[in-house]
């Protein structure tokens, strides 16, 4: 009879002993498979305490059925190419330098995941309410995506992919990207978290960041020289600092602004607030400002040490100009995103209605 509860290390299975293993919930069992050839592992559901070692282990798709507490350790591996994990998970799992392309993290997992030096291209998503730690680094994804009210510590440094990088709604933990090339980064409704974007030069690092509705954490691009673009969501607040960012050229706040924006020292050149903005904005040495589109009100606060060259006053708007020269069209264009933004917002407000 296989003896599976003892905390020792168990190595050189042969397939029955494996089978008869796996066969129900894994209980304080440490595990080396790197003799398995089997193209799918499936761990029984409430599994404890148990750690497996899979670093030759001939297999294609890892399962890890619910409520499972396990170490899972697939470092080197070049055969895996899917991992899954189903809701509650806890552990810890390290996935550097193989050859995975897909992981799926269900609901309410709290895990520590690192994946350094991948050798594929990947698609990682989490579900909701993820927690623990991300940690991704020298390693290609097509697709970075996390649920709604994740309060993990991700950190990104030296990756590259070809799809936005997408944090879900209720965001409350912290984002690090460091040297990230994506094209854009997306976060959700209700962001109370932190959120650093750096990089060493131009060609390193996503252009455009977008924040949703309800944004109240904290934003840092102090040392991020590829972002171009950012836009935030209506009713935002928080701290948003591109102090001295040289890439940093467009800044759009949706109705209601009221937290603070400090731009002093950056190469901004336009910023537009709509309706209601109770905002603040630190503008000095803002030599390449060229133009601010504000409410008409004097709710919202501007410091700086720049003097309009002109003030126009039309509609609803104040247009502070300070350099004589016109700016691209694109800086003024909503596009596709804001279509599609609106097309939400409309959804959201009448569509979901009780009453229809």
């Amino acid at each position: 009879m296989l003896n599976k509860d003892n905390g020792s290390l168990l190595s050189g299975l042969d397939k029955e002993a494996v089978k008869q293993l796996f066969s129900r919930p894994l209980n304080n069992v440490n595990v080396n498979l790197d003799n398995l050839k089997q193209r799918v592992l499936r761990v029984k559901a409430s599994s404890k305490n148990s750690k497996l070692y899979l670093y030759q282990a001939k297999i294609k798709k890892l399962i890890v059925e619910k409520n499972c507490n396990l170490t899972i350790d697939l470092r080197d591996n070049h055969f895996v190419d899917t991992v899954i994990v189903k809701d509650n998970f806890s552990g810890t799992i390290n996935l550097s330098r193989n050859t995975i392309s897909t992981i799926e993290f269900a609901d309410n997992c709290r895990c520590n995941l690192t994946i350094h030096g991948s050798l594929k291209c990947f698609k990682l998503s989490f579900g909701d309410v993820f927690s623990g730690s991300l940690d991704i680094e020298d390693s290609c994804f097509h697709l970075l995506k996390v649920g709604y009210y994740c309060y993990a510590d991700i950190k990104l440094q030296d990756n590259w992919g070809s799809k936005t990088v997408r944090i879900g709604n209720s965001f409350r933990g912290s984002l690090t990207m460091n040297n990230v090339l994506v094209p854009d980064i997306e976060i959700g409704d209700d962001c109370k978290g932190d959120i650093a974007i750096s990089s060493r030069d131009e060609d390193m690092g996503a252009k455009h960041l977008n924040l949703a509705d309800e944004f109240n954490g904290r934003i840092d691009l102090s040392g991020c020289q590829t972002v171009e673009a950012v836009d935030v969501g209506s009713h935002a607040g928080g701290k948003l600092n591109f102090a001295g960012c040289p890439s940093i050229r467009v800044l759009k706040f949706d109705e209601c602004f009221k937290g603070e924006a400090q731009l002093s020292d950056s190469a901004i050149e336009y910023i537009h607030a709509k309706e209601g903005c109770e905002g603040s904005f630190i503008l000095f040495n803002c030599r390449n400002l060229t133009l601010m589109r504000l409410p008409r009100s004097d709710m919202h606060r501007m410091d700086t040490d720049l003097t309009p060259l002109k003030i126009e006053r039309g509609g609803r708007h104040i247009y502070y100009h300070f350099q004589e020269r016109s700016l691209p069209a694109h800086y003024f264009k909503s596009g596709y995103r804001g279509m599609l933004k609106g097309l939400k917002k409309y959804i959201k407000k009448h569509l979901s209605s009780p009453n229809l």
